[in-house]
């Protein structure tokens, strides 16, 4: 019988990291993880960068008030959905922005949700970020 591979061979190690890792990072203003592996080193990775992207996306909004679905989003911020559309999670649990209730077709022929700031939802606690260097 193949035993299962394991990470670490001190027993215990890998539930203490994702303990560790737990007490240390708050959704949504950190980015969120399940696997406690891959999914948290991307977590680790895209921490720093998170709240500058969350505050572009707010000023971006901002300038749309009907509001962009995640790809439009990630076309006019030229970055990939894959990391608009995490962040829009992250904003939707902070209660920053909401459905409109309205959906469009993307590039897949899906449909998807417009995104629109909650009349509070302006970047005020993200504004600093958005006067550092931006990154892409």
């Amino acid at each position: 019988m193949k035993q299962p591979h394991h990470t670490s061979r001190v027993p215990g190690a890998r539930a203490a990291e994702r303990a560790r890792a737990r007490s240390s990072l708050r959704y949504p203003e950190v980015p969120g993880w399940r696997d406690p592996t891959t999914s948290l080193d991307a977590a680790k990775r895209v921490k720093d960068k998170s709240k500058v992207l969350r505050a572009r996306i707010l000023a971006h909004l901002e300038l749309v008030p009907l509001g962009l679905s995640a790809h439009e989003i990630a076309r006019s911020l030229e970055l990939p959905s894959s990391v608009v559309q995490p962040r829009l999670s992250e904003l939707r649990s902070a209660g920053r922005i909401k459905p409109s209730g309205r959906r469009v077709r993307n590039e897949s022929g899906a449909t998807a949700h417009i995104w629109v700031l909650w009349p509070e939802g302006r970047p005020r606690a993200y504004a600093p970020a958005i006067a550092s260097e931006e990154p892409r």
